[in-house]
């Protein structure tokens, strides 16, 4: 029963993707895989409104940032998002709406 996500030209168990939700403890599962060049996807939770995009700032998350985000409330930084002045790395992290925030950011590039 594969599902069709590739990370680093690996497949990936649907029942993989199947998680606590941070927000209520329901369960988070794929709501909705973006099936272009871009592999992005979607998870909802099936008890509240908690929902998770794969792809912030232009850059796709792996599935090892998505794993830390869900089990340590944290990512390690992460390199290669694009803003709307410029590029930069960053940690995310849950604030206390459950919303994805960047924490510790570097910018590596500014656009003038």
């Amino acid at each position: 029963d594969l599902f069709f996500i590739t990370f680093d030209s690996q497949y990936y168990n649907r029942k993989k993707m199947e998680r606590p939700c941070p927000k209520c403890g329901g369960t988070v599962s794929i709501y909705n895989a973006h099936r272009n060049k871009s592999f992005a996807y979607t998870l909802r939770c099936n008890s509240c409104d908690f929902i998770f995009y794969t792809k912030i700032a232009g850059k796709i998350l792996l599935q090892k940032y998505v794993d830390q985000l869900f089990n340590d409330k944290r990512t390690e930084l992460i390199k290669g998002f694009a803003g709307k002045i410029g590029k930069f790395d960053a940690e995310l992290k849950f604030d206390e709406e459950f919303k994805v925030v960047f924490d510790k950011v570097k910018y590596y590039y500014i656009k003038t």
